[in-house]
């Protein structure tokens, strides 16, 4: 008996059933339906053997998944493909395993999140400490692309360790930068204040004689 055979002994069982009552009665009739029975038997027995042995083996691979582990990506899909794939989804041990295997993508999902947040976190603090000098050409760009940077971190992100103090640091650098500018803003108008005060100066005009009396005095 093999996989096959399931066709032969549904039809032979067909057969036996279209027979009369006094077909079965015959011996060799009686013998040949023993031995029908003994192969649908065998047959249900190999079938079960195959389905126990496809449950032990998703149950396997979802005892093999680590979520942390760099493949468990792979390890997973590949494990939610065999539970789908399964025969017999009843025998012992599959539904324990299919919880496992739905808390193991979840563990997964928030492990990535948990990555992602702490690789923002870091490319915002790296943001942050090049931004340099504020009196820098393109430092109010830096500055403000950290900002924005900042604003987009997840909760998770703004949580990891050193994105508080690089957003301080952030913070102290735009205050600079707004006194670097007004400081700039102060000495051009000042400076303005004197050229507009020399031009003026320099165009008054005396007549020679005066020029004379002030030499003179």
């Amino acid at each position: 008996v093999t996989k096959d055979s399931l066709e032969k002994i549904e039809a032979a069982e067909a057969k036996y059933a279209a027979l009369t009552s006094d077909d079965k009665a015959w011996d060799s009739v009686k013998s040949a339906k023993t031995t029908l029975d003994q192969k649908r038997a065998a047959y249900d027995a190999l079938i079960a053997a195959e389905h126990k042995a496809a449950a032990e083996a998703f149950i396997a691979q979802v005892e093999a998944i680590d979520p942390a582990a760099s493949d468990a990506l792979a390890k997973l899909d590949a494990a939610d493909a065999a539970y789908r794939a399964l025969p017999d989804k009843t025998l012992d041990g599959v539904a324990a395993a299919k919880t496992s295997l739905d808390a193991k993508r979840a563990a997964y999902e928030a492990h990535l999140a948990e990555q992602e947040a702490v690789a923002a976190a870091q490319a915002f603090i790296n943001q942050v400490n090049a931004i340099g000098a504020v009196s820098e050409e393109g430092a109010e760009a830096k500055i403000t692309a950290a900002e924005q940077a900042y604003a987009q971190l997840s909760a998770a992100a703004k949580a990891v360790a050193g994105v508080a103090e690089a957003k301080t640091l952030l913070e102290e650098k735009r205050a600079a930068y707004e006194a670097y500018l007004a400081e700039q803003e102060e000495a051009a108008a000042a400076q303005a204040a004197a050229n507009a005060f020399i031009k003026q100066v320099g165009e008054i005009s005396l007549a020679e004689e005066d020029l004379n009396d002030l030499a003179v005095a």
